[in-house]
C-alpha cells in the first residue's frame, strides 16, 4: 500500500531540532488515526498514522494522551520576555556625556563592549548591552 505523506507546517526548535506541533497539526495526526481505526487494529492505526502523517510513533501515542488526559490539543507557548531597565533622561544624558569623553579625551571612538565597562564601572550602569545600543540609537549614535 502507497501512502502519501501529508505536510504538517511544524515549527523546529533551533537548539535541539524538535518540531512543535501547534494544536491545528497536532487535530490533523488525530483526525488520520481516527480515520484508520475505523478499518484496521490499534498496531496498525499507529504505523498507518505515523506513515501518513511523517511524525514520529511516540509524538502519536504523545498527542493521544494530551486529547485523552486534557480533552483538547494545545499549541505550544512562546517564552515570556522578562522586564528591561528602563533608563531615566538623567543617565542617557551620562552615557551621551560618556561617548563625547571618549572621544575627546581619548580619541577613540568607543565600542558597545568598552562603553559598557565603563558605564558599569563608574555609574554601576545594570543594564544589558540591547539596552545600551536601544539608548545609543535613540540619542542619535549609530
Amino acid at each position: 500500500m502507497h501512502v502519501h505523506h501529508l505536510e504538517l507546517n511544524m515549527a523546529t526548535n533551533k537548539k535541539s531540532g524538535y518540531k512543535h506541533l501547534r494544536s491545528t497539526e497536532k487535530r490533523t495526526v488525530v483526525q488520520v488515526a481516527n480515520y484508520f481505526k475505523k478499518k484496521k487494529p490499534m498496531e496498525s492505526i499507529i504505523r498507518s498514522t505515523v506513515e501518513a502523517t511523517g511524525v514520529s510513533r511516540r509524538t502519536v501515542f504523545r498527542i493521544r494522551k494530551e486529547l485523552r488526559e486534557t480533552g483538547k490539543l494545545a499549541s505550544p507557548k512562546r517564552p515570556k520576555r522578562g522586564p528591561y531597565n528602563r533608563i531615566y533622561s538623567y543617565d542617557e544624558m551620562v552615557i551621551r556625556n560618556k561617548v563625547h569623553k571618549f572621544y575627546n579625551h581619548r580619541r577613540t571612538l568607543p565600542t558597545l563592549n568598552t562603553l559598557l565597562r565603563a558605564l558599569r564601572e563608574d555609574i554601576k550602569f545594570t543594564g544589558s548591552s540591547w539596552l545600551l545600543r536601544k539608548t545609543l540609537r535613540k540619542l542619535g549614535f549609530t
